[in-house]
């Protein structure tokens, strides 16, 4: 998975995506819900926009910051389409009175975010609009592009009981399973099916997949390992 690097943290590019895509998708929300209240006729919408988009700016902006601040984009790969969208719905009611405070400092720019009814229209438009655009987001994505990648180091008794426990979609929750390495000292007990021979190192191909977390799950009969 695709990294890109922001105040020395790495955030997956998906995430990246999908935040930018909310943010359009809730500023065209609010000048949809501005033009049917305010307008009504769309080339004078448009000659007046410039003076709507500091308020679309601000709505969609504060609105992004506090689903960031609710985890709103990771809840997608723990609790799945529906806590996602409660959360995005928590995280616009509790924007509200920001935007509220936003237009008591700067009244002059920001006149369309004193509506309380606007704000109520935009909101609840975004919402909806926001789960079509996810729907059809993950559609095309998939939902694997948002999981850790695992691989497990180990294919004995260990990891077979490990892959036991995790049978149940609810235990494989936040990530998928490359495969199980065998070690040259282990017995196998893992389905073949399941097992990864590796051409080379496993560093190389560490770097050749995205594999986020190495689970070590070596019998280790000889106890050479320091664990």
């Amino acid at each position: 998975m695709a990294h890109v690097r922001l105040f020395r943290h790495y955030i997956h590019l998906p995430f990246v995506i999908l935040g930018l895509i909310d943010l359009i998708v809730m500023g065209l929300a609010f000048a949809l819900a501005v033009f049917f209240r305010f307008f009504g006729e769309l080339e004078f919408f448009l000659d007046n926009l410039v003076f709507v988009l500091p308020s679309i700016t601000i709505f969609a902006l504060f609105n992004l910051i506090v689903m960031i601040a609710l985890g709103v984009h990771q809840s997608r790969v723990e609790e799945g389409m529906s806590g996602m969208m409660l959360r995005t719905i928590m995280a616009m009611i509790l924007a509200i009175p920001l935007h509220g405070f936003a237009y008591f400092v700067a009244d002059d720019w920001l006149w369309y975010l004193g509506s309380f009814g606007l704000l109520t229209s935009a909101t609840v438009l975004a919402i909806f609009s926001l789960g079509i655009a996810r729907v059809v987001f993950f559609a095309v994505v998939g939902k694997d592009r948002f999981k850790r990648r695992v691989l497990v180091l180990g294919a004995g008794r260990r990891a077979k009981q490990m892959f036991e426990d995790l049978t149940t979609p609810f235990n494989r929750k936040g990530f998928s399973l490359d495969g199980f390495v065998p070690m040259p000292d282990d017995t196998v007990e893992v389905d073949e099916q399941y097992l990864i021979n590796l051409p080379t190192s496993l560093h190389d191909y560490v770097l050749r997949h995205p594999v986020r977390e190495i689970v070590v799950a070596v019998d280790d009969r000889r106890r050479g390992l320091p664990m």
